[in-house]
């Protein structure tokens, strides 16, 4: 699966987790779904978190990493906006 925006109301978790079980009916339970390639950019995970275009921009937030586990990806950023940056990370279920 290529996620190209997991910004919340974006993509449809259960839509998704119905295609793979759908694809592991067909090709049988030993085929394997992952998560290729995610978002770079915290505008496409809006409403995850709290994340708004006001508050990345206000905040000063950076992407500072993700990671993917199964139909799990992780999201890491940075806020900018003090002297010593805050680090906050975030979990998105993309299919079970």
């Amino acid at each position: 699966i290529n996620a190209d925006n997991l910004s919340a109301g974006v993509f449809d978790k259960n839509k998704i987790t119905n295609l793979v079980k759908t694809f592991k009916t067909k090709l049988g339970q030993s085929a394997n779904v992952k998560i290729s390639s995610v978002p770079v950019t915290l505008d496409k995970y809006i409403n995850q978190d709290g994340l708004t275009q006001t508050r990345i921009r206000l905040e000063r937030l950076s992407l500072s990493g993700t990671s993917v586990n199964n139909g799990t990806v992780t999201v890491k950023y940075v806020s900018l906006a003090k002297s010593t940056p805050e680090h906050f990370s975030f979990t998105v279920k993309v299919f079970d």
